[in-house]
């Protein structure tokens, strides 16, 4: 059977019900409440404050766009809490040789956990986030499913792939049938304070400009794990002050002249090494494990299955068989290498517009 996502993003959500809004300010979820209270809906916007930089009260912007919208937004603080499920946790996975993603990683914890919980504690009988994607609720026997947003340039379901089946179901995307362009026109035309307002393209807890592990690094006082950089037959080429830095595929900031462009190739946090090649084919693997996986309802039993798989959030989805190795592991090999393979980076499995799941990487084979 077809499934497509609903046409209507409010299906299934009672008539003139509450539904709590996860709102920054932005220009993406001050659509979205607009959009909430336009199809009769009581809009309840929550503010999450969780990067330690922001004042208590929250973000100037956000609380002058609330009052040109008429709401009066609750300011929920999870700083202690957000510092760390995400960002400690983080930090400890670039201190292990992995590249975290920290969107992936607060997404079920904080706007879909936190927030689902304060909006059934408070009646709402739904939660609206900002978010490009789409959803079907799901029918008789099947939970919901998840699909990209109608606009390829800002679809985000990538990063919601970790989402559980009482999150999504609980969930709805005003913006998943909308592009960008006409987010922007809409609240152009309503004359809403932050029309001008650039989109933040960064980790929200890092300062523009900075690298998130050296961040991080600093943050908690991490001591430095100084190591080697080695070519591939173990040779030392120079030395670094920690792994935490770098990245497969990385080319910059190594500070070794090799006379020709080096890319990091692998880090070995047993021994603090990393290894560099000159030849960017090196780069290049097929199959690896994720961990910390999940499924769609729509694979049923299916223990291996043909996807389209996704390994970074830009990055352009291939072609790949993915087996199922435990209820929440799998391994995947694609059907061409892939460049650089990244530990800790999810991998998002679909079958044209529809995810089937993802996983975190865990494990690589070159």
């Amino acid at each position: 059977m077809l499934i497509t996502p609903d046409p209507d993003p409010f299906t299934g959500i009672p008539a003139g019900s509450g539904i709590l809004l996860a709102f920054s300010g932005g220009i993406d979820s001050s659509a979205g409440a607009w959009l909430c209270a336009r199809a009769g809906f009581r809009v309840f916007p929550v503010y999450l404050r969780m990067n330690p930089a922001d004042p208590p009260e929250g973000p100037e912007r956000m609380r002058r766009t609330a009052e040109a919208l008429g709401l009066s937004v609750t300011v929920l603080d999870c700083v202690d809490r957000f510092r760390e499920e995400v960002m400690h946790l983080c930090c400890r996975i670039f201190e292990s040789g992995r590249t975290p993603n920290p969107c992936v990683l607060c997404n079920p914890l904080f706007k879909f956990g936190f927030l689902r919980e304060y909006a059934l504690k408070t009646g709402c009988a739904a939660m609206a986030t900002g978010h490009y994607v789409r959803r079907n609720r799901g029918a008789e026997g099947r939970g919901p499913v998840l699909f990209r947003g109608a606009d390829p340039a800002k679809d985000q379901s990538y990063f919601l792939y970790g989402l559980s089946e009482e999150q999504l179901d609980f969930s709805c995307f005003p913006l998943g049938n909308m592009t960008k362009d006409s987010v922007r026109a809409l609240v152009r035309e309503l004359n809403f304070p932050n029309v001008q307002a650039k989109e933040s393209q960064d980790v929200c807890f890092v300062p523009p400009g900075e690298q998130a592990g050296e961040y991080l690094h600093r943050f908690f006082h991490c001591p430095d794990r100084p190591g080697r950089f080695v070519d591939m037959t173990g040779l030392a080429l120079g030395r670094h002050h920690g792994i935490h830095a770098f990245t497969p595929g990385q080319r910059k900031g190594t500070g070794v002249a090799l006379g020709r462009p080096a890319y990091v190739r692998s880090l070995d946090p047993d021994r603090g090494d990393i290894v560099l090649t000159d030849d960017s084919a090196n780069l290049m693997s097929r199959r690896f494990r994720v961990e910390r996986a999940r499924f769609s309802p729509t694979l049923a039993d299916s223990q291996t299955f043909r996807a389209d798989v996704q390994i970074r959030y830009r990055g352009r989805p291939a072609p790949a068989e993915v087996t199922r190795i435990a209820p929440d592991a799998a391994l995947v090999c694609f059907d061409e290498p892939q460049r650089a393979i990244t530990r800790g980076q999810a991998a998002v499995f679909y079958d044209g517009i529809r995810q089937l799941g993802g996983g975190l990487i865990s494990e690589t084979e070159f």
